[in-house]
C-alpha cells in the first residue's frame, strides 16, 4: 500500500469487507484497523517504528464539545530520517457524549510498535474496560481522517 494513500486504501478495504464506517461499532472498527495494519502493510515504512498503531481513549474537548472518545491510529513514518512532515497518521475515532461511567474511564494510550506486537496489542485493546463499555453501541460519531501529525 502507498502510505500516502492510507485512508482510500483503508476505505476500499472495508468496502471489500461489506463494512461502512457509518454503520460500524467501536469493536468492528477497531477490528478493521487491526486487520488492515496486518494485511497492507504500508511501502517504504519498513524501518523500525515507521508504521505503528495507537490505541487511545478519554473524555475530551476539542473545540466541538466534550466527548469521550475511543481511537485507533495508524502512524507512518514516510522517510527514514522522519522529520515532523514525514509523520502522518490514519486515524479512526468514536465519540460518545460523556456520562458519569465514562468518565471514570480516565484517559489512556497503547502503541503497537510491529507486527509480531499483534497479538498482545489485541488481547491489551480488547479487554481495556474502555473498549468494553462501548464495544457495541452504535450511538457514536465516527470520524476517519488522514492528517500529517508533524
Amino acid at each position: 500500500m502507498d502510505p500516502t494513500k492510507s485512508h482510500q486504501a483503508y476505505e476500499m478495504f472495508l468496502n471489500i469487507r461489506g463494512q461502512t464506517i457509518s454503520r460500524m461499532t467501536p469493536s468492528q472498527g477497531i477490528d478493521s484497523m487491526l486487520e488492515f495494519f496486518q494485511s497492507e502493510r504500508a511501502v517504504g515504512c519498513e524501518a523500525p517504528m515507521h508504521d505503528m498503531l495507537l490505541y487511545s481513549w478519554g473524555t475530551n474537548d476539542w473545540g466541538k464539545g466534550t466527548h469521550f472518545e475511543l481511537n485507533i491510529t495508524r502512524q507512518v513514518i514516510l522517510s527514514p530520517k522522519g522529520e515532523d512532515e514525514d509523520i502522518w497518521q490514519l486515524h479512526l475515532t468514536f465519540r460518545f457524549p460523556p456520562t458519569p461511567d465514562l468518565e471514570l474511564l480516565g484517559m489512556g494510550e497503547r502503541w503497537c510498535n510491529s507486527l509480531s506486537d499483534i497479538p498482545s496489542f489485541r488481547e491489551f485493546v480488547n479487554s481495556s474496560p474502555a473498549l468494553r463499555a462501548v464495544a457495541n453501541r452504535s450511538d457514536s460519531k465516527k470520524e476517519v481522517y488522514f492528517e500529517c501529525a508533524g
